[in-house]
């Protein structure tokens, strides 16, 4: 892999490790979402359970109610699930993701130090070569 290829993969890593995390914050956001509905949810059958303790007219409703309820439950919790699902395979992909880049990075590391090393070598010959000839003949 040449000097040049490696920052270019670290650039297109690194845009794919921000695209996954993008994702998983949308993934994320979708599913508080759907807990805050649930709880809004939660929030109104208990308004209902007290309406209807205070109404009698309303609690011939309120056991139609409670079925829509827990229908609408159940549809939020299934898809509150299926989310942390996707939730869990996007952290995977972003791990994998991240990993990858590690990768490149401690590759491109390892290049800038050969490449310090060998410098460094250079120029303690040239230095050396400089020592050399400016050295004076013994008396």
């Amino acid at each position: 892999m040449g000097k040049k290829t490696i920052p270019s993969l670290i650039r297109v890593h690194k845009w794919e490790v921000d695209e996954k995390r993008q994702a998983l914050a949308r993934l994320q956001d979708a599913q508080d979402k759907l807990i805050e509905a649930r709880k809004k949810q939660d929030k109104e059958l208990e308004t209902e359970k007290k309406a209807a303790l205070q109404n009698p007219e309303q609690s011939m409703t309120f056991g139609a109610y409670v079925e829509r309820y827990l229908q609408k439950k159940d549809e939020l919790e299934k898809m509150i699930a299926d989310l942390q699902n996707e939730i869990n395979a996007a952290r995977d992909d972003l791990a994998d993701a991240f990993r990858e880049l590690k990768v490149y990075e401690v590759l491109q590391e390892q290049h800038e130090q050969a490449e310090k090393l060998e410098n460094d070598r250079k120029e303690q010959k040239y230095l050396d070569e400089i020592a050399q000839k400016n050295k004076m003949p013994a008396e």
